[in-house]
């Protein structure tokens, strides 16, 4: 089902945007078909050849023993993904290790633009609401198209595996997601960097127990062994593979010490990288990719330039660039521009080797450099500009990340600290409902809640009752539950003792734990005045009088044994108190709830009052569409009203909450649990609140600014 799903999702969008998927395509094929670079045709090709032709095991012994030792410094994953079409290609074209045909390399580019594609899905999925965006930016890139399918590097494959690996990650599927990462190092070594950060959020995701995640790694792991096995043991594989020079670049930038050692610079800027990672205390999926696509950038700034390796971080960039789209355009443009000048400039340059398939004259390599020199040029000022350009707009670019990518997020409240949210009203206003509600949305196993009930100051038939009602402030310790709120939101878990209803009785103290959501709910919730500055948002509830009193008469009959007659009696005993210390909070809150009689017997109708800087107005637009519902939003002095009356469905609800879960979905929250009738609008209105509160926190403590 879900791969039905996947697959009409990705053939409606390329139906949406078919001009730009097929000129993207068309290109690839053509270039792919017939431009090559010496890479593929004395390097890739011939390896691939023999391997499939001759000996797939000793093939590395064989050509670190008779050739360069460079031809192909891929683990055998890769040899097995671009061995298979060539063993296909070989029923109608032989393979053959000496002589290079158009079949030899159409057979690469196979594998190449399958996994191609498979990025372009990963990233339309993942920017469904920017599709068009992603198929200019990253299908017609003309850096992707030069490296893939002109240049002829393999980067775009560990690429995809990663990006696979990252896929399964944030749909929770965290062996399939190591298993993937591991794939992705066997078909290049250096995906190895991408594992620490991988890690590190597998390890914080609530999700996921520390048990699952060893699993997860264990499988990793395995999968790695188990690939390499056969080649382990050969000394052609291990030079080949692990000990070729394009990996000792990540060691060549350094800096001199007075012992006469060096300062790796590349390792400790890595190092910094993942200790300012793993400082979060939650991590979603933009803070993760983000990273990735930092670290990746950085770790190219310090290397020198090759074709392929710009492959690891502009997919992340392009997801950055998508979603802050007013920020980094420029400097996207710049790094395409330096790339092809630089590629164009230095002394290896092929662009005019590529044509060597279809031309017996092929131009040599480095023939600008070459006129260059030959006109009296220094030539190498001008490769040493070009190399600075791209690199200065790659630091740039990582500076525009960490600056509104990066920082923005890291300002999430939610990211270090978690949702407070508050619940306050009267005797069986709802609070207990509101506070199921809340938990429902973002999951039982990541919402605590803590009753205010728990702290009365004495149980049930005390002498002081009798000159006390529970809603009097000095009936209850306020100020032990504002150091309880402190002390969760530090993260610590806190001993409470609960008050028993059956009984009237305290029980013994009991832990609460730290969670990623707590909700107090109680009748003193924002009393206190510094309380009321460690909410992240402020529920009132206020049903309408005559309501409040049958659930009250209801509840306290049914569910506590008193009569209707005590019941009525502590509601009059009661209500001076109500007045003078309950209904006051309702001016400290962001929301106020109300349910109201409709009419007819026994209809009632919601009515939901927010500060009237929330943005709404496509939640509501959404309501006004549903047929059973009708909605009316206006807004009145500092508040926006919206009240409904009629009916709407758990589906109804879901579909108009689909954003909403894809946000949830990326922090790592299970899916929402929606309710039919107006509590699903409640847990709408709730969720887009929250989210618009948390991105107004980020805009106000971050230079960001949210679309």
């Amino acid at each position: 089902m879900n791969l039905k799903r996947h697959f009409t999702f990705f053939y409606s969008t390329l139906t949406t945007h078919r001009a730009l998927f097929f000129t993207g395509l068309a290109l690839k094929v053509i270039c792919g078909s017939l431009l090559a670079s010496g890479f593929m045709t004395q390097l890739f090709a011939p390896f691939v050849n023999y391997a499939v032709s001759s000996d797939p095991l000793g093939v590395y012994n064989h050509f670190n023993a008779q050739g360069a030792g460079n031809e192909f410094p891929y683990p055998p994953l890769m040899l097995l993904l671009l061995g298979i079409p060539r063993f296909l290609f070989g029923i109608f074209f032989p393979a053959s290790a000496t002589h290079i045909s158009f079949a030899d390399i159409a057979a690469l580019r196979v594998t190449i633009i399958a996994a191609d594609m498979v990025i372009l899905f990963i990233l339309l999925r993942w920017l469904k609401q920017h599709t068009r965006k992603v198929m200019w930016l990253y299908w017609l890139s003309p850096v992707f198209l030069y490296i893939n399918y002109i240049h002829g590097q393999l980067d775009v494959i560990p690429v995809c595996l990663l990006l696979l690996s990252l896929y399964w990650l944030f749909k929770k599927k965290f062996i399939g997601a190591c298993i993937f990462l591991g794939l992705a190092i066997c078909c290049k070594t250096s995906m190895l960097l991408a594992v620490p950060f991988i890690l590190i959020y597998g390890y914080k995701h609530p999700a996921v127990t520390h048990k699952t995640w060893a699993k997860a790694v264990l499988a990793m792991v395995a999968c790695i062994l188990f690939v390499n096995l056969p080649y382990i043991g050969h000394e052609g594989f291990r030079q080949m593979v692990y000990n070729n020079p394009e990996q000792a670049k990540l060691f060549a930038t350094a800096l001199p010490l007075s012992t006469g050692g060096l300062f790796l610079v590349t390792p400790a800027v890595y190092l910094l990288l993942l200790i300012k990672f793993r400082s979060f205390w939650q991590i979603n999926r933009d803070l993760l990719l983000m990273f990735l696509g930092f670290a990746f950038g950085i770790i190219t700034i310090f290397i020198a330039p090759m074709q392929g390796w710009y492959y690891w971080s502009l997919p992340f960039f392009i997801y950055f660039l998508v979603k802050e789209n007013h920020y980094a355009r420029l400097i996207y443009w710049l790094i395409t521009g330096f790339y092809f000048l630089y590629f164009l400039l230095i002394p290896a340059s092929d662009y005019g080797e590529v044509f060597q398939l279809v031309n017996s004259t092929p131009v040599a390599k480095g023939f600008v450099f070459t006129w260059l020199q030959e006109h009296g040029v220094n030539a190498a000022n001008i490769v040493n500009t070009a190399s600075t350009l791209l690199q200065a707009s790659m630091i740039g670019f990582c500076w525009v990340i960490y600056r509104y990518g990066i920082s923005q997020v890291q300002h999430h409240k939610m990211l270090y600290q978690p949702c407070m949210i508050g619940i306050a009203g009267d005797s069986a206003s709802g609070k207990t409902t509101m506070a199921a509600l809340v938990s429902a949305i973002f999951g039982a196993s990541e919402t605590s809640v803590v009753n205010g009930d728990d702290m009365h100051r004495w149980e049930r038939g005390h002498n002081k009752w009798e000159g006390y009602t529970h809603l009097n402030p000095k009936a209850n310790l306020l100020h032990l539950n504002l150091l309880h709120q402190l002390r969760l939101k530090k993260g610590k878990p806190v001993m409470r003792e609960k008050y028993d209803h059956d009984s009237g009785m305290f029980t013994l103290p009991q832990n609460i734990p730290f969670n990623r959501v707590i909700v107090f709910e109680g009748l003193h919730s924002f009393f206190l005045a510094y309380q009321q500055e460690l909410f992240d948002l402020k529920i009132f509830l206020e049903p309408d009088e005559h309501l409040r009193s049958n659930w009250k008469i209801k509840r306290d009959g049914e569910e506590r044994g008193y009569t209707e007659d005590e019941i009525l009696m502590a509601i009059a005993k009661r209500k001076p108190d109500a007045g003078k210390f309950i209904t006051p909070q309702r001016d400290q809150a962001d929301l106020i709830i109300s349910m109201q009689p409709g009419g007819e017997p026994g209809e009632n109708r919601l009515q939901v009052s927010c500060l009237n800087h929330f943005f709404l107005d496509d939640l509501v637009d959404a309501l006004e569409q549903q047929p059973g519902l009708q909605t009316e939003h206006q807004y009145e002095d500092r508040f926006q009203v919206i009240r409904c009356a009629g009916n709407i469905t758990t589906g109804e609800i879901s579909v108009i909450g689909a954003s909403l879960q894809e946000k949830l979905d990326e922090m790592g929250f299970p899916g929402a649990v929606w309710q039919p009738g107006y509590d699903g609008i409640i847990q709408l209105v709730l969720l887009q609140i929250i989210f618009y509160k948390m991105q107004l926190h980020a805009a106000t403590h971050s230079d960001a600014v949210f679309n």
